[in-house]
Formats: C-alpha cells, structure tokens, sequence
C-alpha cells in the first residue's frame, strides 16, 4: 500500500480546517470578547461603596456617557448562586435607563460573609475588589436623621445626584437626590469602619463632610456639625467650603404640642391640646392625636400635607424607627409601623419639605396600650402612600439581565456573535474539502 505524502495543497487544507475549528471556538465567544472592552465614556469612574450592613450594601459611581449599570454578585463560597441587581431608580420604576450617575443598593445578603463584586457598565465589566457585610448587631441606634435639597446652578433640582455623607471613622453613607430635589439619609445607622457597631458621635463637636456627585452637572461639598443636618441648608452644585452652611436647629419650624413659635403661614392647621390655639403650618397630624392612648401595637401615623410631598416619620421608642412616605395627590399620607411598640409613651415627629417652602416638623406624644386593657377600637389605615422604612427597607423589584461570563448581550451582539460562528464554521468547510480532494 502506497504511503500517502503530505503535499502543499495538502498541509494547506489541514491548516484552514485546522484554523476554521480556532476560529468558531474563538468566535462563538464573540459576546464575552465584545463585551469585555467598554467605551471609554462608559468606563466606571469614582467607585464608592457606601451603607454597608449585615444585610445591604450600595456600590455608587459616575460614567461620562449616559449608560445603563448594574452588579453582579457571588457570595464567596462553594456553590453561590450568581445574582444582578440594577440601579435603584431602574428597580422603583422596572425598567433598565441609562444615567451618568449609578447607585446600585444590594440587599438580603448573608452578615459577616464576603462577597464578590462585578460592575456592569453598558457593554462592559468591570471587577471590583470583594466587599464583606457586617455581623448583626442586637441593639438599636438612636434615631437621628439628614435631609436637605440640592438644585443645579440655575437653580433646578438635581434630581440623580449622589448625596455622600461622611463622619470621621464611619462607614460613608450615600442617596440618591429625588425628583423633588430632596435627599434623606438615616445617619444613625451609620456603622464604625469595622462594622462590629453602630457608630457613636457627638452631635455638637463631630464634624460632617456632605458631598454630592452630578456627573456632568457638577458637584459640591460642605462641612458641618452633626446637630445640624435637619435639614442642611441647599446645596448648589460646584459650591465647596468647609464652613459651617447649615441652618441652626432652632432655626426649623416646628409645632409640637406645646405652643410652638415663628411658624410660617399655610392653609393647614394643627389641632393642639385643649385651651391651646390652633397655630398655620405646612402638616397636620390627624393620627394619633395629642396624648391620645392607642390600643395597637403597631399604630398608624395619618396626616396631611402639600400634595406629592416626601414626608419622614420618625417615632422615638425602646427601637426608634424610621420611615419615609410620599404624600398623594390631594396631600394625604399613611405610615403602617412595620413592628411592634412595647406598651408605654411614645413620640413620633413628622417633618416634610415642601417643594415651595421651608421643612416643616410637628411632634406628638401618645401612649399604647398593653393588649386586652381598653375598649378603644385599634386605629387601621384606609389608605395612602407606600411606607418605605429606612433603617430595614423593603425589597424593591429587581430587573434582572440574563448573565454572561463578561457582559450583558444586546440583540445587536447576538446577532454578530451569530455571524461570526457561521464564518468559522465556513472556515472550517473549506479546510475539509480541501484536505479531502488532495
């Protein structure tokens, strides 16, 4: 039998075909190689980690380019599942946007375990160093809460900035500006660098770095102290001054159930214990009412105030809690507390911020009711805006992206990915048939 000789021709069809099988392998992962080199415009810029917890934490950064972001993130460990979680205005509103501004809030995760984290920008990844939560700590901080407003330049709302806020030797806290131009933060919460407890401070000498991240619209930063961040004086971007540019405290209207003074003129007003009269302000508190003995564990805070305002309630207790609801179109406004006060006198202070005005407060005392010692009815709820509590929120419905080992395909890439598997494949044809005809 004649021994077959590698001709030219021969070694030639051996390399395509040869080729042809690198060249498909290569191709069909065409996706991951595509994906993998971001535009520079998309490329993650100022990466923070802020609100770490045993359960939460946010990732937040600035892209030139308006683009849409994300997180993937595994628990480090054997078998974790790999999860994606959109930004948090994609997950209120269920859809994916693209923004300059990214705040990313992961939640339900393991305390004390670590994790690790990949950001999605556009159509590339970008790999951050792990990140670990924190142990759950038993006790409860004492409420204490920041909220103020930032607006441009050109004096309109600044709505998707990023809020920093910063006490020396605590874990860096972080929000978003809402389309009201409002911001909130829950500094209580704030834990030590690490994580063991919450951070203890001294509201009078401890200072506060406040700095807010626009992307293309600027940025600011302002130091105070920590008794007066409610609220802290507007904040205009591409201001920075280290100088005290907070309102005193004193300074914040407030009507509680006392005869409360310098309190701006609006149509509601505020009912106050008998012989007292009733004083113009921009809330009203219809539930509880003053000193009124509640026979609920869990009451519900009714009132009123300007149509669609943000409302933060704030109930003093053995674990103060905190909340924020929305007002609805006719100004009305319902907070459910989600746990049980033990049986004894409470306060709840409610303030809001009016889009025309300055930030009204109104507080009041009342009492609950051991259960099974009084006739009164439970007071229930017929009705209002959504409770958002802050120091545990509720799980917001998350967009997820169908995962891939380096990005997140677009129809578009699919069907180049598509294209080029079928040039591989040719490839690898041509290379057969002709190692086959030598």
């Amino acid at each position: 039998m004649k021994k077959r000789e590698l001709t030219i021709p021969t070694l030639l069809g051996l390399f395509v075909a040869i080729g042809g099988i690198f060249s498909a392998v290569w191709l069909t992962g065409g996706p991951t190689r595509f994906l993998a080199g971001a535009a520079p415009e998309s490329i993650p810029q100022s990466v923070k980690i802020t609100n770490v917890s045993d359960t939460s934490l946010s990732l937040s950064w600035t892209t030139d380019k308006a683009v849409s972001g994300f997180i993937e993130y595994t628990e480090n460990r054997s078998g974790a599942t790999k999860m994606t979680a959109s930004d948090d205005r994609d997950q209120e509103k269920g859809s994916v946007n693209n923004f300059q501004t990214h705040h990313v809030t992961l939640k339900g995760l393991t305390p004390s375990s670590t994790y690790k984290i990949v950001i999605g920008s556009a159509t590339g990844k970008f790999p951050q160093a792990d990140i670990s939560t924190g142990p759950t700590i038993s006790t409860s901080p004492t409420a204490d809460v920041a909220f103020g407003q930032v607006v441009t330049t050109s004096g309109d709302v600044a709505e998707g900035a990023i809020v920093y806020l910063k006490i020396p030797g605590a874990v860096e806290q972080s929000t978003l500006v809402k389309s009201s131009g409002n911001w909130v933060v829950p500094v209580a919460i704030a834990r030590t660098a690490d994580l063991a407890s919450f951070m203890v401070y001294d509201k009078k000498t401890t200072n506060v770095t406040i700095s807010v991240q626009a992307g293309s619209l600027g940025k600011a930063s302002i130091t105070t102290t920590a008794d007066k961040l409610s609220p802290v004086t507007t904040i205009s971007l591409n201001t920075s001054n280290t100088a005290d540019l907070t309102l005193q405290t004193d300074q914040i209207p407030t009507a509680v159930d006392t005869t409360p003074t310098s309190i701006p003129v609006s149509k509601f007003s505020t009912e106050l214990s008998s012989g007292q009269s009733s004083v113009s302000v921009g809330i009203k508190l219809i539930s509880p009412k003053p000193s009124e003995e509640v026979n609920s564990l869990r009451p519900v805070i009714i009132g009123e105030t300007e149509k669609n305002a943000e409302v933060q309630i704030e109930i003093r207790s053995d674990q103060p809690i905190i909340g924020i609801v929305k007002a609805d179109s006719l100004g009305k406004f319902t907070y459910n507390t989600p746990q049980d006060l033990p049986p004894g006198t409470h306060t709840v202070t409610v303030t809001t911020t009016p889009a025309s005005g300055t930030p009204q407060r109104i507080t009041r005392t009342f009492t609950v009711l051991a259960a099974n010692i009084s006739n009164n009815p439970a007071f229930t709820a017929t009705g209002s805006a959504q409770t958002t509590l802050v120091p545990t929120p509720t799980l917001a419905p998350i967009v997820f992206y169908p995962s891939t080992a380096s990005g997140t395909p677009k129809s578009g890439d699919l069907t180049s990915t598509l294209i080029l598997v079928i040039l591989g494949c040719g490839l690898l044809l041509a290379g057969g048939l002709i190692y086959g005809r030598t």
